[in-house]
């Protein structure tokens, strides 16, 4: 059977967005969301906006597919690591609220992508927060991030 189903999220502008809802397991002993969860939520944003931009990181990490990816090959298996991670908590989110994720390249280096994300539920922002990815071989040494990777985010 063949998934058919739509990328994660949307893109609007610069940014992405993805929707969270949040259940009994993402929540705390006190009712609220507890704050490892928000690292979660930015992952998966993180990794839904790279994917609705054309980097797969599965085939990019995998040695043939790397180079066959039509959308955005690259020469040898590259991997994606946080490098660094800041986050500061404004407002609590609670069971059942409605979450968009937004994440937004700021800028590319040679080896890193400079990440803004911000969780809103509505218009009130809840979580602020920027992550460093560095892209890096199987032996954790940085690699350059391919030109026609950098053409997708102009």
């Amino acid at each position: 059977m063949e998934n058919t189903l739509p990328h994660g999220g949307f893109i609007k502008g610069k940014a992405h967005y993805l929707p969270i809802r949040i259940y009994y397991a993402d929540t705390d002993f006190s009712g609220i969301v507890y704050h490892g969860r928000y690292v979660e939520f930015m992952e998966r944003g993180r990794t839904e906006a790279l994917r609705a931009f054309g980097l797969l990181q599965k085939i990019a990490a995998e040695a043939a597919a790397a180079a066959a990816n039509a959308a955005a090959p690259v020469p040898e298996p590259v991997l994606f690591a946080v490098s660094k991670l800041n986050l500061e908590f404004k407002v609590p989110a609670y069971i059942d609220n409605l979450l968009l994720v937004e994440t937004a390249i700021e800028k590319l280096t040679g080896a890193r992508f400079f990440i803004r994300q911000r969780i809103f539920r509505g218009e009130t922002l809840l979580t602020d927060g920027t992550c460093c990815l560095a892209l890096i071989s199987r032996t954790g040494r940085p690699r350059r991030i391919p030109d026609n990777w950098r053409a997708l985010f102009d």
